[in-house]
């Protein structure tokens, strides 16, 4: 019998069969009740099950006019000022941002792992641990760190964190080491 195979609507079925054999129900009563409680089951069922073509992430798109050309920012996230700072003096830029809004973790990860290389920058790890993401990337004389994770209090929010430096920050640069050594 189809009615059996949904959870927990055993008991039903033999409480509606013992029923119409004792003659409280009549078989169109019975016939009623099953495809009430059919319907219902099914209507709940697939509302837990996930929808094959939305198992996945969302896919997310890039910010049109991020705060550096090369760094994308997924669209809808939001600069939280009063915890981000950047400095740029010629080639070189210190950029610790913070950005908040809504999207799936596996959403950012993957976002970061399609944009960065359109920006010329290089996968250089990433790791998970305790629900914070972090990838580095590498480009040139730059490194990127992109750490995120779920913020608030029902964890609706998801926080990005850049800093971008040079990669090698003990090393002056050799325009100011040219200039030393001509003294």
């Amino acid at each position: 019998m189809v009615y059996k195979e949904l959870p927990g609507c055993d008991r039903l079925v033999k409480w509606c069969a013992l029923a119409g054999r004792g003659g409280l129900m009549d078989s169109r009563a019975v016939t009623t009740l099953l495809c009430i409680v059919g319907v219902a089951g099914s209507v709940l069922a697939g509302c837990s099950q996930p929808n094959s073509a939305s198992s996945g992430p969302i896919r997310l798109s890039p910010a049109p006019l991020p705060h550096f050309s090369d760094i994308p920012i997924p669209s809808g996230f939001k600069l939280v000022d009063d915890r981000s700072m950047d400095l740029v003096s010629g080639p070189i830029r210190l950029v610790r941002h913070v950005y908040q809004g809504k999207a799936d973790l596996l959403a950012v990860r993957d976002f970061y792992c399609e944009q960065m290389p359109v920006g010329r920058w290089r996968e250089v790890n990433r790791q998970y641990e305790e629900g914070l993401f972090t990838l580095r990337f590498e480009k040139e004389n730059e490194g990127c760190e992109v750490k995120f994770r779920r913020r608030g209090a029902l964890g609706w929010q998801s926080e990005i964190s850049l800093v971008v430096m040079p990669r090698n920050l003990t090393e002056a640069p050799p325009t100011v080491k040219a200039a030393t050594k001509a003294r």
